[in-house]
């Protein structure tokens, strides 16, 4: 994702009071990455534009991975948390996901 279009999208996502999920990918296994911004850094200038943002984490990593990519970004408002069952919530680190949304 680029700079310009994270800006373009805080600004109507402020206008609009809507909070913003960026996706935490994985880079490419081919070809090379597009855009110029990580994750962590579209959060970061989405907050500093008085926007509600965070990321979205999948249990398809594992538990680790997750938490690991949650200690990445504590400053998110909240976590997206795909792929989401009962057990694996329960075992996840109370303190590092705060705000999160279920899917």
């Amino acid at each position: 994702m680029n700079e310009l279009y994270v800006r373009s999208l805080s600004i109507t996502s402020r206008i609009m009071n809507l909070r913003i999920a960026f996706t935490r990918g994985d880079p490419p296994k081919f070809g090379k990455e597009i855009g110029c911004l990580k994750s962590e850094d579209a959060v970061r200038i989405s907050k500093e534009q008085g926007v509600s943002a965070g990321i979205m984490l999948s249990f398809n990593k594992g538990l680790i991975e997750m938490e690991r990519r949650a200690r990445s970004l504590p400053e998110a408002d909240f976590y997206f948390l795909l792929r989401a069952d009962s057990n694996k919530i329960l075992q996840i680190d109370k303190e590092i996901l705060k705000n999160p949304f279920l899917i």
